[in-house]
């Protein structure tokens, strides 16, 4: 599994350096131009407020934080309803299709079809608008990222961080800038984190605290409770902020943590343990208590060489087997295969038959085969679903379930039914997949049992309507939709019209693995 520290690593854009303040009257003059281009009601085009945040670049008041991050807010609403009207029009052509979507052959007639040609081109023009908006909203971050005046910094840490109204990304990119900075914004920092509650407050400030390091060790205690929160990201988090804080007092709290967690919880805890010692014991327990029990005295002498460690990812093992060569660790697994048209073509790879006998086939039938297979060797108590896309993104289940004898029959009886037809849009089934995990619209903090995601494609991804999407898009999508790392994707490539590039970056940026056929 990719690092604790490499998943929180990718969660931030570059913060660029403030540049050197100009005058008050300046001040307001950019102020009151950026106000009008990012006026909720009457919002200008994005260049036109692109251009106005530019200008404002030079400025870094309290009052510039306050505008930008109203702005941020604005923009994050206008994103939510764009996407509820694009879910409203992918729901449109599913409906217009039902009855059909498992033909290779489709016959409409021309009323649909007129409506599928208005949808699908649609569904395209507003996907670039929601592109644009979210390039909008990544330099507002950066823009309030890069303030430095210690003023401006003090007025997002106490109106930002405690705040129901702003997204965990916010959140995040406000509690890295206080952290990064010393002295008293450091010390206000760790008293907004004595009065934090909620989880998405709790998960930002101790990211704040990781970066603060050595320096909010006053708050360790504090943290050092939270390895017994409830919540399991929360623990982690504090875990991972602990690593970073390098008190010995969190050693032997972070071992007991790492004996009572489970999973994916239980690696990223050894990573964390793995940072703050510079040991290497992984998930061993008794090897971690052992060394501690020989340590213990030498930990605690005021030169004691902690924090600064590694972590070295190493493949994932299960017992529940294998999926094209991937391990199933995962509890509750969405399995995303292409049935584009492509997928007719054959394949190359030589797949084993239920019997374990050569078997060729084209690219679905050989795709389909190794899910079904996959499907049985599911543990009962683990949760799966099944999403297949082309033009739009369909689910077998509108949520996870059991995979239990029942299910997986279902499951399998799904599979089979599938058929080439259409296009590669990744984009929304990722999207779709985030939702399914229990996304919002404009939520970054979701609580979902949704663990693992395998991503199969035989092709570069496009958008609705048959064009080359952009990969870079995608991926900077997928890094908001999995702020937090929550969820790993695995990535599968058929063929050799693959982009082995853009699959590679993203199973290494969400902790997967990528394999090629």
């Amino acid at each position: 599994m990719k690092s604790l520290v490499t998943l929180l690593a990718l969660l931030f854009l570059a913060v660029p350096c403030a540049a050197a303040p100009q005058s008050a009257g300046g001040e307001a003059k950019a102020l009151a131009s950026f106000k009008k281009a990012f006026h909720p009601k009457k919002a200008a085009p994005v260049p036109a407020r692109q251009q106005a945040l530019t200008s404002l670049a030079s400025f870094g008041s309290a009052k510039v934080a306050e505008a930008l991050v109203k702005a941020h807010a604005d923009v994050e609403t206008e994103i939510a309803e764009l996407a509820v009207l694009r879910n409203e029009h992918i729901a449109e052509i599913a409906q217009l299709e039902k009855g059909q979507e498992f033909k290779e052959q489709r016959t409409f007639p021309q009323a649909v079809i007129d409506r599928l040609n208005e949808l699908k081109p649609r569904l395209a023009r507003q996907r670039q608008e929601l592109d644009d908006l979210r390039k909008l909203g990544n330099d507002l971050r950066a823009q309030i990222g890069a303030l430095r005046d210690p003023e401006s910094v003090r007025w997002l840490v106490q109106n930002v961080l405690g705040s129901k109204k702003y997204t965990l990304l916010l959140k995040l990119t406000v509690s890295e800038v206080a952290g990064s900075l010393s002295g008293e914004l450091v010390k206000d920092l760790q008293r907004v984190f004595q009065r934090a509650k909620r989880p998405e407050e709790l998960i930002a400030l101790l990211k704040g605290m990781s970066f603060a390091g050595k320096e909010a060790r006053a708050v360790a205690p504090q943290i050092i409770k939270l390895l017994e929160h409830k919540d399991e990201v929360v623990r982690e988090h504090a875990a991972f902020a602990l690593s970073k804080l390098a008190v010995p007092e969190a050693i032997e709290p972070m071992i007991d943590l790492l004996e009572r967690e489970t999973g994916r919880a239980k690696e990223h805890v050894a990573s964390a343990l793995e940072i703050l010692t510079r040991q290497k014991h992984g998930v061993l327990i008794a090897s971690w208590r052992r060394w501690y029990a020989d340590e213990k005295e030498r930990l605690f002498e005021p030169d004691a060489p902690l924090g600064g460690g590694m972590f070295e990812r190493s493949e994932s093992k299960s017992d529940s087997g294998y999926y094209f060569d991937i391990a199933m660790d995962g509890k509750s697994i969405l399995y995303i295969i292409d049935a584009s048209g492509s997928m007719k073509e054959e394949i190359e790879l030589v797949l084993k038959d239920s019997k374990g006998e050569p078997k060729k086939d084209t690219r679905l039938a050989a795709c389909k085969a190794e899910l079904m297979s996959a499907l049985t060797r599911l543990e009962s108590d683990a949760e799966f679903n099944v999403m297949w896309y082309a033009d739009i993104p369909r689910l077998f289940q509108d949520k996870m379930v059991k995979a239990d004898k029942g299910n997986v029959t279902e499951g399998r009886a799904f599979v089979e039914k599938l058929v080439p037809n259409g296009y590669t849009n990744i984009y929304d089934s990722m999207k779709l997949a985030f939702e399914l995990a229990g996304q919002g619209a404009k939520d970054r903090y979701y609580a979902t049992g949704l663990d693992t995601i395998f991503l199969l494609t035989d092709g570069s991804p496009t958008t609705s309507d048959g064009k080359q999407d952009s990969t870079e898009k995608i991926i900077e999508a997928v890094r908001e939709w999995n702020v937090l790392g929550r969820i790993k994707i695995h990535a599968i490539g058929i063929g050799k019209n693959i982009n082995t590039a853009f699959l590679q970056q993203l199973a290494s940026e969400n902790g997967g693995e990528f394999r090629q056929y």
